[in-house]
């Protein structure tokens, strides 16, 4: 009997279910991490895109966790800070959350300089995670006929949120990651682009197919760093 083997020969391959082993393993793990851990998210909704000094920032807001964006009852209170373009703190508030939901108003003194700011939001629980997870929404203040075009703001009125489906990324896996546009009055806007890496290669393509919401998968890689670039209805981007 010969030793040699055919030359069609292949080597036995593992059943589907023992080579996924692992990965279900590890997802199973990444989701049990996920509930036992939710992550929190604050959104904030302000009355105006832009804003004069002396003017009052009113807003409202829902603070939601973990992967289906549940209305959130694990912090009670809302931390929003009112900071300048050097991130310098000119206000802060502590806002009760009731079912999920907050609201509150900065009033603006009468001699802030015309410049760009941005209102931070945030839960002492989301801290554990680190500042990536805050809400930030940057606005313009200044006096009437000194502020820039409602085309030159359009990319700070519009805020752009990215939920991965398990909770996170995992490197090697591909995920599903939703993704929502919203408008400053609360209202879902198109957007399009693509989501590159380091190297600037289109790793996934981002359109929105209802009310601001679309999806797309991703499979992230060691050692690479990611970059979603939106376009909007006005034809500016933002990274």
């Amino acid at each position: 009997m010969s030793d040699q083997l055919p030359v069609d020969y292949q080597p036995p391959i593992a059943p589907i279910s023992h080579r996924n082993s692992a990965v279900d393993k590890l997802t199973i793990a990444l989701q049990n991490w996920t509930d036992s851990i939710p992550q929190e998210k604050v959104y904030l909704h302000m009355d105006k895109p832009h804003y004069a000094p002396g003017d009052t920032i009113w807003f409202k807001g829902y603070l939601t966790m973990g992967s289906r964006h549940e209305l959130s009852a694990i912090s009670g209170a809302v931390y929003v800070d009112l900071l300048n373009d050097s991130d310098v703190l000119i206000k802060a508030l502590k806002l009760p959350v009731g079912n999920g939901m907050l609201a509150g108003n900065f009033i603006l003194d009468a001699n802030l300089p015309s410049a760009s700011y941005h209102i931070r939001a945030y839960t002492k629980w989301m801290l554990n995670a680190g500042q990536d997870y805050f809400f930030n929404r940057v606005f313009n203040l200044g006096e009437p006929g000194t502020i820039k075009s409602k085309s030159q703001l359009s990319f700070q009125q519009t805020d752009v949120q990215f939920f991965p489906e398990s909770g996170c990324l995992v490197n090697g896996i591909a995920s599903k990651v939703g993704f929502k546009a919203v408008n400053v009055n609360g209202i879902g806007t198109a957007v399009s682009g693509n989501v590159i890496d380091n190297d600037n290669n289109v790793v996934a393509v981002i359109n929105t197919l209802h009310a601001g919401m679309g999806s797309f998968f991703m499979k992230p890689l060691p050692g690479k760093t990611y970059t979603a670039v939106v376009k909007f209805a006005d034809s500016t981007t933002k990274k």
